[in-house]
């Protein structure tokens, strides 16, 4: 955290943005600081051998030059060698440098970038799960389950709102009242059964496994996608959608009481645009309420759905256009080549 030093702190333009999780790699490009993003192309990480290859395969396509890149990325960012949490790419910041033809590589973690979009974000990028209004200059939270559950606060100070990155998504979750006997038959991960283990693409997934085995029926779905379109007329898909909901609500309003997050608490990732009636349904804010003793606090906090396309790469590139609205030092994150 910085005296609230506006940014950017010295980049050269024209940059790369990328968002890297353990499924898609997301590109935009900013040639200046007054320039709008553009959106260069989503791959697939598993089509290619590392970050430096995938990364100078995109910039070849589009003939863009580039100096710099600020990669948000899916993990705990920090020392020269680094592993995506869902993916086994290592990222080696100097290396992508060098295969890249940069003169630096910026890290931040992919959930602190897309906290870095909150306060940029319009109605019309926005679906309110209940709550009242947000409180003005009060501490927001993004949670978003995807490949794997990121979580990340945005806190006010004097310089600026601060980004919090954390591994919140990997801590233990038990069942809810009516959920015991599902839990039971949850396939565990190294033992345990996480946040992630449940609210995620494969946590989802897992879920469904073990509502058919506490029914004594066989699954019938094999991706996350399929259960999701099922639900509607599959009482199996219905039930796993029951349980996510309910279990990303759980989820969500401790994490809002561990923030206190009056300021508003935004879902994002990629499952959450698509199950919107099912979060409308009651189930995820009756979970998320369910706080005692402070109820009254957490039912005033607003939920949203996030749904523009690209927060993260919006958070980067808010960080990248030199705002004063953020307190934040990138000093340990910046690696040369």
């Amino acid at each position: 955290m910085t005296d609230g030093a506006p940014l950017p702190q010295h980049l050269h333009f024209p940059l790369v943005l990328a968002d890297l999780g353990g499924t898609n790699l997301r590109l935009g490009y900013l040639a200046d600081p007054a320039a709008d993003m553009r959106f260069l192309k989503k791959v697939k990480v598993a089509d290619y051998p590392g970050l430096g290859a995938a990364m100078a395969a995109v910039l070849s396509e589009f003939g863009t030059p580039v100096r710099t890149a600020i990669i948000a990325f899916a993990g705990p960012v920090g020392g020269d060698d680094m592993r995506l949490t869902n993916h086994p790419w290592d990222i080696t910041p100097k290396k992508v440098a060098g295969d890249v033809g940069l003169d630096e590589v910026i890290l931040v973690n992919d959930f602190a970038a897309q906290a870095l979009a909150l306060p940029g974000l319009d109605a019309g990028e926005l679906s309110q799960i209940g709550g009242r209004g947000p409180v003005a200059h009060a501490a927001k939270l993004v949670l978003g389950p995807g490949t794997g559950l990121g979580v990340a606060g945005l806190v006010p100070s004097p310089g600026g709102w601060v980004p919090v990155a954390g591994e919140a998504g990997h801590v233990e979750l038990g069942p809810g009242d009516d959920d015991a006997e599902i839990w039971r038959h949850l396939e565990r991960i190294e033992g345990r059964v996480t946040a992630e283990t449940v609210i995620s693409g494969p946590g989802l997934l897992r879920l469904y496994r073990a509502v058919c085995a506490a029914a004594g029926t066989a699954p019938v779905f094999d991706a996350p996608e399929k259960i999701t379109a099922a639900a509607k007329d599959d009482p199996f898909a219905a039930r796993t959608l029951e349980c996510f909901v309910s279990a990303l609500g759980r989820t969500a309003g401790d994490l809002a009481l561990v923030f206190l997050a009056k300021g508003g608490v935004f879902l994002s990732g990629g499952i959450a645009p698509r199950i919107v009636p099912w979060l409308q349904a009651g189930g995820f804010r009756a979970a998320f309420e369910a706080k005692a003793p402070h109820r009254d606090l957490v039912a005033a906090m607003p939920v949203y759905v996030v749904t523009t396309a690209e927060p993260a790469l919006a958070g980067l590139c808010a960080l990248a256009k030199g705002t004063d609205r953020f307190a934040i030092d990138l000093s340990a994150a910046r690696y040369t080549a």
